[in-house]
C-alpha cells in the first residue's frame, strides 16, 4: 500500500494530494496554494478541488493562484486579478466575471491572451 511507498514514486496527482494533506494536518487558518492542480489529470484535479472546497467550508481561508479561469469560477469567492505584477481588480468572483471594470480584466474574461 501507500504507507510503504516512497513519495518519490508517487504520480503527480498523488504527490499533490500528499502535499495538501501534509499542509492540512496543521489545521491552518489560512492556506496558500500556488497552482495546486497544474498539470494534473482530471481525476486528481477534481479530488484536489473537492478538498479545497471542503476546507473552505470548514472555515479555512484559501488563497489560490491559478491561470485557469474555469477553476477560478468554480472555487473563488473573491478575485484579485493581477497583470504584470500589479493588482488590476479586486472584487467578488461573480462581479469580476460578469462585469469586469478594466480593459485588462475584460480581455482576460473574454479569453484573450494578455501580453
Amino acid at each position: 500500500g501507500y504507507d510503504q511507498k516512497s513519495a518519490r514514486l508517487l504520480s503527480g496527482g498523488e504527490k499533490q494530494r500528499l502535499s495538501l494533506a501534509r499542509a492540512l494536518l496543521t489545521e491552518p487558518s489560512v492556506l496558500l496554494l500556488d497552482e495546486p492542480t497544474a498539470n494534473l489529470d482530471p481525476f486528481s484535479l477534481k479530488l484536489i478541488e473537492d478538498i479545497i472546497l471542503e476546507e473552505n467550508k470548514k472555515g479555512t481561508c484559501i488563497i489560490l493562484t491559478t491561470h485557469d479561469m474555469a477553476q477560478a469560477k468554480r472555487l473563488a469567492t473573491n478575485i484579485i486579478f493581477m497583470n504584470k505584477g500589479k493588482v488590476i481588480e479586486q472584487k467578488k468572483s461573480e462581479t469580476f466575471f460578469n462585469k469586469p471594470e478594466t480593459n485588462e480584466a475584460l480581455k482576460y474574461v473574454k479569453g484573450e491572451i494578455l501580453l
